[in-house]
């Protein structure tokens, strides 16, 4: 395991993400964190977030590489600053796989923010395209991991 991986393993024997022990704990608990989870792709969250439990996809790490269990049934937004369409697209597809209750994309350009859906509870998923890269094969209804 990388430095940066926790010891914990997953509920499939993946490590969990980065900084995902204390979201792990915090679901044993039977507990969820009230705002979501903000997942930081390709970058490290700065400081104490006070609204959703960070988490993060080191930049060239597979987001496949760890175990999402904890993100099933909350509220998920994948953070960048402008990954590449494929990254994204992996990012999502593979947490996705974990029923997220909701799955949103910020691009954080510094002084411009863009959100686009991807699952909401009213619609379920609601794209299937990243611009140009297919999110997957998935059908609605069907992106509980196996």
């Amino acid at each position: 395991m990388s430095a940066h991986s926790h010891a914990a393993i997953g509920a499939d024997r993946r490590p969990l993400p980065p900084h995902g022990r204390v979201l792990a704990d915090l679901r044993a608990a039977g507990k969820v964190p009230k705002h979501g989870i903000c997942v930081h792709l390709g970058y490290w969250p700065q400081g104490d977030s006070r609204v959703y439990a960070p988490l993060a996809i080191p930049a060239g790490e597979p987001a496949a590489r760890y175990s999402w269990h904890i993100v099933r049934d909350l509220d998920v937004i994948v953070r960048h600053q402008g990954a590449p369409l494929e990254v994204q697209a992996e990012a999502v597809r593979e947490l996705l796989r974990w029923a997220p209750r909701r799955l949103r994309i910020l691009e954080d350009r510094g002084d411009v923010f863009r959100l686009t859906w991807v699952k909401s509870v009213a619609c379920g998923i609601e794209i299937e395209r990243l611009s140009e890269v297919v999110l997957g094969p998935w059908q609605r209804g069907s992106e509980v991991a196996s």
